[in-house]
């Protein structure tokens, strides 16, 4: 953005973005050179559905939002292009991208075409939003034979006495610290979701599991 781009938006009472999300745009120029630099003290973000049309803001009074974000289905495929290219390759038919990190949150968009490993989280968070395809969540019960692969992270061996739970597109589902889960993909080709971790829990502070659309 230009370095007088704000004062030039700062007469107009809205923004279109029609570029975000391009393949041939880097993501730190949409994200950090435009849409953050302009969003700074704004203030209700309203974000729409186009098939959504009762979540549309056309109810709002003027003033009232500064910013709507209308989400395509289309944006969010092409940046899962990338992962599912590598998953072809990936011995282990696996490829995540790393969407942004902050101090106490990751984001990541991850494609499987296999089954994943049993994992545990001792200190984090994670939240699902499936994209696209289907797999199997086995959660819960308890993670048999595993290995310590960093601090406070554990990985590989079985989980003996977990729940199954089927997700597909659309499903947002919630894995508190310290539970064990895994994704099996049970016959289906491949699985794309976002995950968000979010550090800093401790049991006690997130022991219920959550699945819903």
């Amino acid at each position: 953005m230009p370095q007088n781009g704000l004062e030039v938006l700062r007469p107009f009472s809205a923004i279109y973005f029609g570029a975000v999300g391009a393949p041939e745009v880097p993501d730190h120029i949409t994200l950090w050179g435009l849409r953050l630099a302009i969003s700074p003290g704004l203030r209700p973000i309203r974000e729409s559905s186009p098939h959504a049309h009762s979540a549309r803001p056309h109810d709002c009074k003027p003033g009232a939002v500064d910013w709507a974000i209308v989400w395509a289905p289309a944006s969010v495929q092409t940046i899962s292009r990338a992962p599912a290219t590598e998953a072809a390759a990936d011995p282990h038919h696996f490829a995540v991208k790393q969407l942004s990190d902050y101090p106490h949150e990751g984001f990541l968009l991850v494609h499987r075409e296999a089954d994943g490993s049993p994992e545990l989280h001792e200190t984090k968070v994670e939240v699902f939003f499936v994209q696209s395809g289907s797999a199997t969540l086995v959660v819960g019960g308890t993670l048999l034979n595993e290995e310590t692969v960093a601090p406070y992270e554990k990985r590989n061996g079985a989980i003996h006495g977990g729940a199954r739970q089927k997700l597909s597109a659309g499903v947002v589902v919630r894995i508190p610290a310290r539970a064990p889960h895994q994704l099996v993909l049970d016959g289906d080709h491949e699985f794309t979701y976002l995950v968000v971790k979010v550090q800093g829990y401790c049991f006690s502070q997130s022991s219920s599991i959550a699945v819903g659309m």
